[in-house]
């Protein structure tokens, strides 16, 4: 994700083209936002939420969240995963 010159942000990379590429088959508008706390979603120590992209699902405040995170265990019970596009190794 990049400053997009308007006080925005835009999708970059290989994860940005699929994102685009969904948009034009499916015809869906959205917008770009960062991670409230700069992070990709850890549970917290109550053992119920997370924090970063994950909590902010867990909390209806986006519907998607777009990143070459992992998915774990825990984040499992907060949030629907699509199928792999990468690994390494």
């Amino acid at each position: 994700m990049e400053p997009d010159g308007s006080n925005g942000y835009k999708l970059s990379g290989y994860l940005a083209d699929v994102w685009r590429e969904l948009q034009k088959i499916l015809g869906f508008q959205y917008s770009v936002v960062r991670s409230v706390d700069e992070k990709w979603g850890a549970l917290k120590d109550d053992g119920k939420t997370f924090n970063g992209m994950v909590g902010m699902i867990q909390r209806d405040e986006i519907d998607v969240a777009i990143s070459s995170f992992w998915s774990n265990r825990e984040r499992f019970k907060a949030a629907d995963y699509s199928i792999t596009l990468i690994t390494s190794l």
